[in-house]
């Protein structure tokens, strides 16, 4: 008889270290997760990293177009002018630009011409 409770005392003893041990292992697994460097930080960082991939991409396909764009500016001077002509309304020497307007005034009379036509600002 003594030695069948010295046998469950020793069984008891092996439990307690066993839910022990798994009190432990359970609460690593969840600082392993939940913790400031778990998964869902690292989920977050992947996150993070595609978003800044995709920018970095898409900055330097712009800096491709950016440097035809230039490329172009210095091979083709008509490219250079009819940028000229439609973004800052240059005209060449000589030249007269005419402006009409869709609507008459407020009181359906046709709109008047402007005074004096665009001075002439040389274009190659």
């Amino acid at each position: 008889m003594r030695h069948r409770s010295l046998h469950v005392q020793e069984l008891r003893s092996h439990i307690r270290l066993l839910v022990g041990l798994a009190c432990v292992v359970a609460a690593l697994g969840a600082f392993t997760v939940f913790g400031t460097n778990g998964v869902a930080r690292l989920a977050e960082l992947r996150e993070c990293k595609r978003v800044l991939t995709d920018r970095a991409f898409r900055l330097l396909q712009e800096n491709e177009d950016l440097r035809e764009q230039i490329t172009r500016f210095h091979q083709d001077d008509h490219h250079l002018e009819s940028l000229a002509r439609s973004q800052l309304g240059l005209v060449r020497d000589r030249e007269i630009v005419y402006q009409f307007s869709d609507a008459g005034g407020a009181d359906g009379a046709p709109a008047s011409p402007p005074s004096s036509p665009a001075p002439g600002l040389g274009l190659r």
